[in-house]
This record gives C-alpha cells, structure tokens and sequence, in this order.
C-alpha cells in the first residue's frame, strides 16, 4: 500500500483529464491472494474500492475519493495454453500479441495498450466484432474476488449468472483476476484498402454491405474526415487477411461505391494489429482534456444522428487534428454491425425492434487548442446523449458525460435494470466497488433469500433465449 504524492496524484486522473478524485491510498498487488484481502477489507470496513489499469477511462471512471485503488499494472501475467490464453488484469493487448506469435485474439481494442480485463468489463468492441461480436463475448472463464474477498471460477456453465453479470458489468460485481481467452491460428499478412466517399448515402450504403449483407473482409473501420474544402469525406477501412498468395483486388471492390482510386496498404499481420499505436501513444503525450463520446442509434435515425454531428463544431470538437505533413486526421470513427452479433446481456445497444442493423459512433475529442472548453465540451456530450436517447440511442459507456445518475442507469438498462440492481445486491451489497461509475449510491438492501443467485441465472437464461 502506497501513499506518497506521485501515486496518488497519478490514481486521480485518469486519460480524460476532466475529472479527478484523489484516493486515500494505492495498492499494487504481487498475487490474487492479496487482491482479496484488499476486497474484503475495503469491504468490512466500507471503504470505495476502484480498479485501475492503464487509467484510460475518460470521465473519471477508474477513480474513488478518499478510497482505496489497485493498480493493476503489478499483474501482468500471461499464460498461452492450447487453442487460449490466461491473462491476469494488467495484461495488455499488445502483452498477448507479443506473448502468442503466430496466434490471434477474436476481438483486439483498437488501442492495443489497454487491458483485456479493463476492456471485458465495458464489453470491448474492434475492427473484427462485426463478425466475432465483442471481447466479452469471447470470455471462456474468468476468475473474480467478489465484494466479501471470496475467490470465484465462473463461465457459461460454472456460476453463469457471476459470469454474466461481471461481462460488461462495468466493474460493478467484483474484480476480475484472471480472464481466459480463445486463440486461433494467425495469418501472416493483411491488406487494406481504404475507400473514400463524398457522400454519405453511398457511405453508409457500401458499409452495411460489408458488414451485414456480404461479409468480404475480415475487418472494417469506418469515419469520417474534414474534406479540403468544406463538408467531410468518409472513409472506409476495409482489410483482408491472409496468408500465402494476397487477395484479388478485383472482387473485393465490386459493386462498391467509393470515389477515386482506393488506397492500398499490405503490412504483416503483426503490424496491422498494432497499428494504431503511435496515432494513441501521440494523443496521450500531448495531456489534455479528452471528453469522449460514444454511442449506438437505430438504422432508422442513424444519417439523421451523424449529419446532426457533423453539422455542429460543437459535437466534434477535439475529433480532428492535423498530422505535421499537413494532412486531416480524423477520430470521429462510424460503423454499422448487426446487433445479433452480440450475446454478452449487460452489454447495451440501441432497441433495434424489427431493426436488426444498428450505427455507431465514437468521438474520440482530444482538446489539443483550448484545454479550459473542456467543461463546455462534457455539457455538449450532455446535450448530444440526451438527444441521442430520444432518438433510441445507447451511450456505449466510455463517455464523458456529466451529472450521469442512476436515473440515467436505468434508462440505459431499461428491463434489464431489475436484473442489474438484484446482481449487486448479491455481489457487492455494500456498494463498495467502482463508485466512479455512478450506478448506485447507496449500499443494497441485504438479500436473505438462499435462492437470489438461482433466480439470477434464471433472467440471464431468459434474456440470452436460454430459458
């Protein structure tokens, strides 16, 4: 347990730069078992316990004032097994590619300098969930120290109502120690083709197409880009992985409809994962506010939601920056998928009704040129979401988003808050975990019921189609 200056100055920030809660002490833990003793101290004691890894959350998610953090980055562990792979909670993405050549992950952050524990438990989406859904939905068994210091294996079939609460659960239900992951052979190489459109009708057409209707590729990544005179480009990021002889350019692009000549990018497999290292590693050296805002809406109001965006400076702000050859650099990412394509229950998205396709969007807002509208930009993102949830929207929970209270919880939840509140009632009644998060703010009222966990499992099973 530490508590000079330099530790608790750092456990209360986080990537964001918005807010910031200073603890009463950090903890760098050297085994699980100190991890629990950790849990059930703050536990006994009522004392705020939030988990920290890379501190990447935005809106002070990660942080507790006057509690207690464990800082993740102490277990790092990593072990490749047959077809899988164990890691402990401050393993990193990056850590896994490096420790399993030749082998791959279904579904990789973007930024691969984050945790796979700190992304499980938001739900983790990537370039590949629009076939392979989320990183929570690839969790063969997790290992988790519930709220009383107990150590508990869970999975589909072991405790499965622990397991599908703490997927996605936004660290509401316990610590999360270990995850196991599948692994299947990589390729060797990858080609993208990066596709531009000047309009947003053929934009939004051609990556429905790819995503849902005809699968070509095995990864996509869209956005958008201010163009060089007005208005903006929108681009598609569209790759093929192989290895042995590269694909036919011919059939992947037929019938699309792009403008121009696309651009063509082919780099290992390896290097196409971490690719996106330097634009993040640069985003973080520059220390400024970064309000993010991410967010799911119905195919229905989806042209509607991103024109609304692009319209107003104010919705973007920070989203666009300029790379030192001059060239526009877009983090304003836009993509479709089907909503099917994901199990984990307590990872939400837009109602989709008889709506099967639904849009997303993640700003990536960095205040590079004005630091102090880092307040008007988190009322912005207040305003946007609130409009976004008139609309049918679901905020994907990374955000920046102000005065977020369990009202809000509930909306986002909605049939599923019942589910929720009786799933921290049996795993951390005290309400001692993750207060960052502003779901709950008051301890639950003590279940006596033996049977709570059973009737747990029993509306996940109903929620997945199994009961």
């Amino acid at each position: 347990m530490v508590t000079d200056t330099d530790a608790l100055t750092a456990a209360a920030d986080d990537w964001g730069n918005v807010v910031r809660r200073q603890p009463w002490a950090v903890v760098r833990p050297e085994s699980v078992a100190d991890v629990q003793k950790v849990v059930a101290f703050c536990h006994g004691n009522g004392v705020k316990l939030a988990v920290r890894g890379v501190g990447h959350s935005v809106y002070g998610q990660d942080q507790v004032e006057g509690g207690l953090v464990i800082d993740s980055q102490s277990l790092t562990g990593i072990s490749v097994g047959n077809g899988y792979v164990d890691v402990e909670p401050g393993a990193t993405f990056a850590a896994v590619h490096a420790a399993a050549p030749g082998r791959t992950l279904p579904v990789w952050a973007e930024h691969t300098g984050l945790t796979i524990c700190g992304m499980l438990s938001v739900g983790g989406l990537g370039i590949t969930s629009f076939t392979n859904g989320s990183v929570a939905d690839n969790i063969l068994e997790l290992d988790v120290v519930l709220a009383d210091g107990t150590l508990q294996t869970c999975s589909a079939t072991l405790r499965p109502a622990l397991f599908h609460s703490v997927r996605a659960g936004l660290g509401q239900f316990g610590v999360i120690v270990r995850a196991r992951i599948p692994l299947t052979a990589a390729p060797t190489n990858a080609t993208m083709f990066i596709l531009s459109y000047d309009d947003i009708d053929a934009y939004m057409a051609d990556y429905e197409f790819l995503s849902v209707r005809e699968r070509r590729f095995q990864a996509l990544f869209g956005g958008a880009v201010p163009a060089p005179q007005n208005g903006f480009v929108f681009t598609i990021e569209a790759t093929s992985f192989f290895s042995g002889d590269p694909p036919d350019q011919a059939p992947l692009l037929a019938g699309l409809h792009f403008v121009g000549q696309p651009q063509v990018v082919s780099l290992p497999y390896t290097d196409f994962q971490n690719r996106g290292a330097p634009a993040f590693a640069a985003l973080k050296s520059f220390d400024r506010p970064a309000p993010f805002l991410a967010f799911s809406v119905p195919k229905s109001v989806g042209k509607q939601v991103l024109l609304d965006l692009l319209s107003a400076p104010a919705n973007h702000e920070g989203a666009f920056a300029t790379a030192p050859n001059g060239a526009p650099v877009s983090f304003f990412r836009i993509w479709c998928m089907k909503r099917s394509q994901f199990k984990a229950p307590l990872l939400r998205f837009a109602p989709v009704g008889d709506e099967e396709v639904i849009w997303m969007a993640v700003i990536l807002k960095t205040l590079l040129v004005d630091p102090s509208r880092a307040s008007a930009v988190v009322e912005t993102n207040r305003r946007t979401y609130d409009q976004i949830v008139r609309l049918g929207g679901k905020q994907y929970p990374i955000n920046a988003i102000p005065n977020y209270s369990p009202a809000d919880w509930e909306t986002h939840f909605d049939v599923l808050w019942p589910t929720v509140c009786l799933a921290k009632q049996i795993y951390d009644r005290e309400n001692v975990l993750t207060p960052g998060q502003g779901m709950f703010t008051s301890p639950c009222a003590p279940s006596n019921d033996p049977e709570a966990e059973s009737k747990l499992e029993k509306q996940y099973k109903a929620l997945i189609g199994e009961g």
